[in-house]
């Protein structure tokens, strides 16, 4: 329920009245005009979210979009409170006190306030806990950094935001939409989104997810008993089709490659918006050995030019990082085409 306009007032010249515009971005501030939220910004931007933090039942906090929020939109960019490199673990202990006591007391409380697997634990390890229950890999692995905001984002094996790196800012990360999410749902990550573990039955994946000691109950492992089997057949025959596309591939077996990629990716729409982040992936190793296939005079009906567009507009939603990824992709594939032309002059000449 909006609140009423009578009683609020302009967030930067503090005029009242009806008249006062909502900040699209978070509907929690008011403008008397255009030129007042532009003189604002500098201020309101870091305040500005579409999202809000409160308790979710059986899972501690958890954040929750105030508003509906698109595909592909930047939710949050963060930087990093504490970093430690992974490659001076007798020093991070210390390293890792000696960054904390130079903050502020109010990230000092925000720190603490996050969750702490083991809260009965000796008090002069609480802050490692932490760190370790919460951090996330940065810097290519090389080091694990601590987020206020960030660590509020539950798991899902079916998620619908997703993190990355962001450009020129390696140690900040970016959190976007992985698809359209409505106005109270709420945002969740997948703790385990690498292809080898979302693609894992959901009794490996609950395993694994044990690292963070908690049993998922999302949508997707709260299926009922025939769906959920029927889930994780789903899954494992794409993980072996994956298994055969490099197979495949090692035989110069093209045609058996492309089959097997295509079944692959046909298989993982059926089940997309569980695992969005592999997408893009999929629809590049079809536009990749289908163009091995054509040039080396294989007849095929896929469009290649619509397997390419299809994963990068999905990368570009993703993020940064995603879209990097993409475009290192595309490199290498086209180097590969044209070492497979230069190595057989004669393919083009048929």
């Amino acid at each position: 329920m909006m609140p009423d306009k009578k009683n609020m007032k302009c967030g930067h010249c503090e005029k009242r009245g009806e008249s006062l515009s909502t900040c699209s971005g978070c509907l929690a501030q008011f403008y008397c005009s255009p030129q007042c939220q532009k003189a604002n910004w500098k201020t309101h931007k870091r305040a500005c979210k579409p999202f809000k933090i409160q308790e979710v039942q059986g899972k501690g906090f958890g954040m929750l979009a105030i508003r509906d929020i698109k595909q592909g939109e930047l939710i949050l960019m963060e930087e990093p409170t504490l970093v430690i490199s992974k490659t001076e673990s007798k020093r991070n202990a210390k390293e890792l006190m000696k960054q904390y006591e130079g903050l502020d007391e109010t990230k000092k409380a925000s720190i603490m306030s996050l969750h702490d697997d083991c809260p009965t634990g000796p008090e002069d390890q609480k802050l490692r806990r932490i760190f370790e229950n919460n951090g996330i890999d940065v810097n290519s692995q090389q080091a694990a950094a601590l987020y206020l905001s960030i660590p509020r984002i539950n798991h899902s094996c079916a998620a619908n935001v997703v993190w990355g790196y962001c450009e020129k800012k390696p140690l900040a990360k970016e959190v976007r939409a992985l698809r359209p999410i409505r106005k109270g749902e709420e945002l969740l990550a997948n703790y385990i989104d690498s292809w080898e573990a979302s693609f894992l039955p959901h009794t490996e994946r609950q395993k694994r997810l044990r690292k963070w000691k908690f049993d998922c109950t999302c949508t997707v492992c709260s299926l009922p008993s025939q769906q959920l089997t029927n889930n994780d057949r789903i899954r494992c025959e794409i993980c072996r089709q994956h298994q055969q596309v490099p197979q495949f591939m090692s035989k110069w077996d093209v045609k058996s490659a492309l089959e097997a990629a295509e079944k692959k990716l046909k298989l993982s729409l059926e089940i997309k918006d569980e695992i969005l982040t592999s997408l893009p992936a999929s629809y590049l190793e079809v536009f990749e050995i289908a163009s091995i296939y054509k040039i080396t005079g294989g007849k095929s009906k896929v469009s290649t030019e619509s397997y390419l567009a299809e994963a990068e507009n999905l990368s570009k939603s993703f993020g940064y990082s995603f879209y990097v990824g993409f475009q290192n992709k595309v490199k290498d594939i086209k180097e590969e085409i044209r070492q497979i032309i230069k190595s057989n002059p004669q393919i083009l000449s048929k």
